[in-house]
């Protein structure tokens, strides 16, 4: 369908950048925008005719900011929170890797110390009646 070499390439960058968007883009990031859009319509359609209509508007814009502002700490923890949990992961694979290591490398070594017995293999492998 798409043959061409570059088309593909472009495709893929596409791809990338999407994905790029995905997961830089946050809930607190869309909410900062339509704020920003609602209270800029709202500033235009609305008369402001008392003190107290100022006062409200500047009120639910603090009101707005400070959620935006709890929205964006929230996310801010649940990606450092994420981030702990695959380190600790990792450090757990790495710990039952050395682990095997070290049981490997002991059984190792002492099939050196013990050469008259032979390998623990050789003595799982005789028939136990011999």
């Amino acid at each position: 369908m798409y043959g061409s070499k570059e088309t593909k390439r472009r495709f893929k960058a596409a791809a990338a950048a999407r994905t790029e968007l995905c997961d830089s883009v946050c809930l607190s990031d869309a909410w900062l925008v339509f704020m920003i859009v609602g209270f800029g319509l709202a500033g235009n359609i609305f008369r402001v005719r008392k003190r107290n209509h100022l006062l409200v508007g500047f009120i639910l814009f603090c009101l707005c900011f400070g959620f935006y502002l709890l929205l964006k700490n929230f996310e801010k923890a649940m990606e450092l929170q994420a981030e702990l949990e695959a380190k600790e992961e990792e450090d757990e694979a790495a710990r039952q890797e050395n682990k095997a290591l070290e049981e490997k490398q002991k059984s190792v070594e002492e099939d050196a110390s013990c050469p008259q017995l032979g390998s623990q293999e050789a003595r799982r492998q005789r028939p136990s009646g011999s």
